[in-house]
């Protein structure tokens, strides 16, 4: 059964871990009021052929680079459009340095960066070298908005299993394979939040384009009192500049600051709500709606599962077709809140590929990566500056 609406179903499911609730602040919300805020724009979505169109798979925005004045960027063009994928799942530009015509010695006099990849155990070495972004439409034609942030200018590539976070950049040599030293073709734009401690210690608000919008139709962002920093994706585009008008309908989790990696203000943590499979207990977990895959992830305590192998891998296990996955935004007690539910193997367009699951003991963290087929139903937002979180139903 599917639940495409908010429903008043006050003790359907039991929320487990009562006694944890008080460590989470995500709850159902007014919202902000954005009364005085005024100033927005939407960025067109580039579309590609299925089955890569959007939601079926990552959307994309176009955009134009400028990299610093300097003669060492002087092979970087400013003419030629790129249409990275938008990953919600990370944070951070990444374009490979020998596409750009950037060298090894260039890069040595910047930052050096990382991020790890966890859905794709991938980690990307380089260093981050700041640019200057100008959004146009999939023709190319300029929509007069631009940002500034540091990109990840990557020249090296790993596969690092079992990855601890505590490694950062590196990886044991046992663990290594596949170490690519002359990378290419990678355009992968991270605009996730609260990534950091999946391998991402460096994807911090600063490195997240869409908040770090500088202009829009020549107003001055930084010097608007107008601009609320925070960005919706839909259907039909990206809204950046958040509005009383813009937000209409949605359904708002306040959300928790996110410590010990940055002192932006901005920084905030994943939601929080509670995920039942069957309609069993409905256990709390993180949530996270990603662009960037269409599987989905799932780390539960409930032995109840019924799993099976992948179809795609030896290794994974997988939901086993005809149990239902309810994912519900929010935690407060009582709450039926936003629930988002599918049923595997059903083949609906909200479902996810597959549900690669792994048992945890009770006690350590639960949580789901839900997909991008999220998107055939739902829009969300991200109110930075608030500390927000939005979905609200727009259905097929």
């Amino acid at each position: 059964m599917k639940f495409p609406y908010l429903l008043p179903i006050l003790g359907l499911v039991v929320l487990s871990d009562a006694g944890k609730i008080k460590e989470f602040i995500e709850s159902p919300s007014d919202g902000p009021d954005l009364s005085d805020y005024t100033l927005t724009t939407t960025l067109p979505i580039t579309s590609f052929p299925p089955p890569y169109a959007w939601p079926d798979y990552a959307p994309s925005l176009t955009i134009y680079l400028h990299a610093p004045q300097d003669w060492a960027f002087s092979n970087v063009s400013n003419t030629v459009p790129i249409a990275p994928v938008l990953d919600t799942g990370s944070n951070g530009l990444m374009l490979d340095a020998l596409d750009l015509n950037i060298t090894n010695a260039t890069l040595a006099g910047y930052e050096p960066g990382y991020q790890y990849l966890s859905s794709s155990t991938r980690l990307y070495r380089g260093a981050w070298v700041p640019f200057r972004l100008e959004f146009a439409d999939s023709s190319g034609e300029l929509v007069n908005v631009s940002a500034e942030v540091p990109v990840l200018i990557v020249n090296e590539t790993l596969q690092c299993s079992g990855y601890d976070t505590k490694w950062k950049g590196d990886c044991p040599e046992e663990n290594t394979s596949n170490h690519n030293l002359s990378p290419r073709g990678t355009q992968w734009w991270g605009i996730g939040f609260g990534r950091e401690a999946d391998g991402q210690s460096q994807g911090t608000p600063d490195k997240n384009a869409l908040l770090n919008i500088k202009s829009i139709n020549g107003v001055n962002v930084s010097a608007s009192n107008s601009y609320r920093a925070g960005y919706s994706l839909r259907k039909d585009g990206v809204v950046i500049g958040l509005t009383e008008e813009n937000t209409q309908d949605y359904t708002w989790m306040k959300l928790e600051m996110q410590k010990g990696f940055s002192k932006d203000p901005r920084d905030w943590r994943n939601v929080t709500g509670c995920v039942s499979i069957d309609g069993g207990t409905c256990r709390l977990s993180n949530i996270l709606v990603d662009t960037g895959v269409t599987l989905s992830y799932l780390s539960t305590a409930d032995k109840q599962v019924r799993l099976v192998s992948s179809n795609s891998t030896s290794r994974a296990k997988i939901l086993a077709a005809g149990q239902n996955v309810l994912v519900r935004f929010g935690i407060e007690p009582g709450y039926a809140g936003v629930q988002y539910n599918f049923t595997t193997g059903s083949n609906s367009s909200w479902e996810p590929d597959e549900v690669r699951t792994k048992l945890v003991d009770y006690g350590k963290e639960e949580k789901i990566n839900t997909g991008v087929h999220f998107y055939q139903e739902w829009e969300t937002l991200f109110d930075a500056d608030g500390g927000y979180f939005g979905v609200k139903y727009v259905g097929l």
